[in-house]
């Protein structure tokens, strides 16, 4: 096995992940002893953690992993998909948004929000059904729930 660089190494993570269905470190591994790329599990795991590499769930429910840049940037023809597909109800409780989606689709829904750096949007919370949008004050709240609520 080769030692290679750190970037040489979180490369080739990369180039994996976009081609790949990779839904574990130990399968993320393997690709990397194929290749002749000597990386321990928790090298794996600093690589994923300093890519900004997160868990998300692939069209038939099955967790991947996906690279921050696969999120951006996003249309809002990619956000009305994913909010029609994952969003099963929102309202507003004063400077909140909650939006209740379908089991594992909280973490993406909030990435794709963050990711589109809406002024009304101080911070997001993801659960694994649940995403709370935390808005300036209740006049931003409510423009966030229409907003979002026109793709519904």
């Amino acid at each position: 096995m080769n030692a290679v660089k750190k970037s040489e190494r979180q490369t080739y993570i990369k180039e994996v992940i976009q081609q790949h269905p990779i839904s574990t470190q130990e399968e993320l591994l393997n690709f990397l002893h194929q290749k002749d790329i000597t990386a321990t599990q928790a090298t794996v795991s600093r690589d994923i953690r300093e890519l900004g590499i997160i868990k998300s769930h692939d069209e038939d429910g099955n967790v991947i992993y996906l690279l921050p840049e696969d999120h951006s940037p996003f249309s809002e023809t990619r956000l009305k998909e994913v909010i029609q597909e994952a969003i099963l109800k929102i309202e507003r409780v004063q400077f909140m948004v909650i939006l209740h989606t379908i089991l594992g689709s909280a973490d993406r829904v909030a990435a794709i929000l963050d990711d589109m750096s809406l002024t009304e949007i101080a911070g997001t919370l993801a659960g694994k059904d649940t995403v709370v949008l935390i808005a300036h004050n209740e006049e931003k709240a409510q423009e966030l729930y229409e907003f979002i609520h026109t793709y519904l």
